[in-house]
């Protein structure tokens, strides 16, 4: 900065030295040199003793931000994901007019029911302060966008693309008086609000779950969501969990009866290795009665076998008591409903970026109360249900299609499904997937076929 300075006052004396004889004596040229040394001389005792000039400081008050809602947002988490995919179906089924997106859709699937087109699964954004570990206040609220929202949409509310997922408030209350102890935990975790179910293997993110499809249970064994509040607490040092709640039922916004559903789990995660769930739902679902209450039980096994290989198992018992028989299904009214499932999951993670699933699974619904009539409108367009070849025929290739109702619904509904699923990160945060998966059933319920083949893609990209 010196050379510079002393630059620019020899260039402004070089001119003033020129032009002095048309406006100054020498007299003021020489006070000017004077003043040009005293500055100079200034400059090099600054620089010798490292002063620089004052920084700006802002008044108070001038643009200064709100310590209110600084603290409002303080700590708040945003994440969330984009959820898309493609499925193909070798059936090809019909057109189903009554389908909410107006496609085709493929039977007994819930989350991939269209079949051969791109579809936007789920855009979510979440955001999210936990309670402290030592004892606080948060929240979450998760917006959730796309043909998702419309599998978990409320019973009683609009089906439409959108849904709000979560909202609840989360509290750590301290209990200091079991410091130290190594059996009971020191704080008491709650939540009120809207939150997702405690059973099943798998989840509604699906970027958090192992195979592009959702399994048969997940979709018809057991609720998406509850509001209501829910209790839990921490024993030997929080390898064990304990869960106890209210809530208005399954999938109920607002409870349509008197009596709310009992919720509970103990999970046991001894290690990192291992973990255990076991959950059970009771309480009516029936809407202006108290009595049908329903109940479910719900496990779940989760075992790292090594760094790379890990397996899960699933299996669900569910019940309705008493309810009203269906149409003309074979069980006598006022009877009760049963459903139950068993999955097997493995996933093998090859590297870093790839990785490989299967998962096989039956769920069985004799008494067709979870599915009903969801997967019929598939079958075919025409007024006969489903046919059958008739081998008292002899050779004769003739099939006896029977009237669509009473004799279909008298089919025992056993489905089993094999699927097979390769991950690959193109990036951290973006994960493909191919799907090859073979569903079959004990009757044609796949567009007239007992079986169908489906390939699926699916592309997610995570942010946190």
């Amino acid at each position: 900065m010196k050379r510079i300075v002393i630059g620019l006052l020899g260039v402004a004396l070089v001119l003033l030295g020129v032009s002095a004889p048309s406006f100054a004596d020498e007299n003021e040229i020489s006070s000017l040199k004077e003043q040009v040394d005293k500055l100079t001389k200034r400059i090099s005792e600054l620089e010798e003793k490292g002063e620089q000039a004052p920084a700006y400081v802002k008044p108070a008050g001038e643009g200064a931000p709100s310590t209110a809602i600084e603290g409002a947002l303080s700590g708040i988490r945003l994440s969330g994901y984009v959820d898309t995919g493609w499925h193909w179906n070798a059936n090809n089924p019909n057109n189903v007019p009554s389908a909410p997106t107006g496609t085709r859709e493929q039977s007994i699937r819930v989350f991939d029911q269209d079949e051969g087109s791109f579809t936007l699964h789920a855009v979510k954004m979440t955001l999210e302060k936990p309670a402290a570990a030592e004892g606080g206040v948060g929240f979450r609220t998760d917006f959730l966008y796309g043909e998702d929202a419309e599998v978990i949409t409320p019973v009683g509310s609009t089906i439409d693309e959108f849904d709000i997922e979560q909202a609840y408030v989360e509290a750590r209350l301290p209990i200091h008086g079991f410091d130290g102890n190594e059996v009971f935990g020191n704080s008491l975790y709650l939540r009120g609000g809207k939150y997702v179910t405690l059973a099943g293997a798998e989840v509604i993110e699906s970027k958090d779950n192992w195979n592009v499809t959702r399994s048969l249970m997940f979709g018809w064994a057991i609720p998406f969501t509850h509001t209501g509040v829910r209790a839990a607490y921490d024993l030997w040092g929080g390898k064990v969990t304990t869960t106890v709640g209210l809530n208005n039922g399954w999938d109920q916004v607002e409870d349509n009866n008197n009596y709310a559903t009992f919720e509970g789990q103990i999970a046991w995660k001894p290690n990192d290795k291992f973990l255990f769930t076991g959950t059970t739902y009771m309480g009516p679902e029936n809407a202006n009665t108290d009595a049908h209450k329903r109940y479910l039980i719900d496990f779940v096994a989760l075992w790292k076998v090594t760094d790379k290989l890990s397996l899960m198992a699933n299996f669900d018992f569910g019940s309705e008591r008493r309810f009203s028989g269906i149409g003309g299904n074979s069980i006598e009214s006022f009877e009760n409903a049963q459903w139950h499932g068993y999955a097997l999951y493995a996933r093998y993670q090859a590297t870093d970026k790839l990785a490989f699933a299967t998962r096989w699974e039956i769920f069985v619904d004799d008494d067709h109360f979870r599915t009903g009539g969801g997967v019929s409108p598939t079958i075919d367009e025409s007024p006969t249900g489903p046919c059958f070849e008739d081998e008292s025929l002899g050779e004769d290739e003739t099939l006896v299609c029977e009237p669509f109702g009473a004799s279909f619904q008298a089919v025992e509904r056993r489905y089993w499904e094999w699927t097979y699923t390769v991950e690959y990160k193109l990036y951290d945060n973006l994960i493909t997937r191919a799907e090859y998966r073979y569903d079959w059933a004990e009757a044609p319920i796949f567009n007239g076929e007992s079986s169908q083949q489906t390939i699926s893609a699916q592309l997610i990209y995570n942010f946190a």
